[in-house]
């Protein structure tokens, strides 16, 4: 299965994590090789704040680009991004001691494919309740009887 890799799009090919702490005890770790510590690091990495950051701007650049430049949607709530972090974590990280980078990637990857569907089917939701809001209400028709209970009649026998 192949992954579109954000980082080589031309917006994003700034480190997410240039001249932070975090990046420089990252590159330390990638250079020592400390298979324990780059499996917690991945997690610590995962989970940071810069990274959410950067899977909300994914997430955003996503929605704009699939839409055909139609909707800018605004960031998504930090708990349920955290939520659905947490869960794919624990599904998808490999945890392996080589290649961070790359496991980064592909998580993060999962994370915007993941929640896309989701975006555009809340948009979808909005746009017909905005459609029926401005609509005049649609009234259905009165109940009709359909018995034939009452309205049968026996001929007359009585002649005048």
């Amino acid at each position: 299965m192949l992954y579109y890799n954000i980082m080589d799009d031309p917006i994003f090919n700034v480190s997410i994590f240039q001249n932070t702490d975090k990046f420089r005890k990252y590159n330390y770790l990638l250079q020592n090789q400390d298979s324990k510590d780059l499996v917690c690091d991945l997690q610590e990495v995962f989970f940071s704040d810069e990274n959410i950051q950067f899977i909300q701007d994914s997430i955003k650049k996503k929605v704009y680009n699939e839409t055909k430049e139609k909707y800018i949607i605004p960031d998504q709530k930090v708990e349920h991004l955290r939520q659905i972090l947490i869960g794919l974590y624990h599904d998808q990280a490999e945890q392996l001691p080589y290649n961070i980078k790359g496991q980064l990637d592909r998580l993060n990857n999962i994370v915007v494919n993941y929640c896309f569907p989701y975006i555009i089917q809340s948009i979808n939701a909005r746009n017909l309740y905005l459609r029926d809001i401005d609509q005049p209400r649609q009234l259905n028709e009165l109940p009709v009887s359909t018995s034939v209970a009452g309205k049968r009649t026996l001929p007359s026998t009585f002649i005048i």
